[in-house]
């Protein structure tokens, strides 16, 4: 019911493991880098409510791509070992 339930990750355990922990990651880097401007922006007095908006989306669809080509390369390698077998 919780954590990085989109796209490939609900394939295998390995999917979902890898997925949340890159998800997270990638998330706490995110947030904390917006947290650290808005404190900026608030300490100069610059209204840049739009632009930490906007950068959280770009980062969340940005995360969401990665983690997405992680997870094929995942596929790719088992596919490529099940061909060696």
């Amino acid at each position: 019911m919780f954590g990085y339930q989109l796209g490939n990750a609900k394939k295998s355990v390995k999917h979902w493991k890898m997925a949340n922990s890159f998800a997270a990651n990638g998330m706490i880097l995110i947030y904390g880098l917006t947290s650290g401007l808005s404190f900026l922006f608030d300490y100069q007095k610059y209204d840049g409510d739009t632009l930490l908006l906007a950068l959280i989306a770009v980062g969340l669809i940005a995360l969401y791509i990665i983690v997405e080509r992680r997870l094929k390369r995942i596929d790719e390698a088992t596919q490529d070992n099940s061909s060696l077998e």
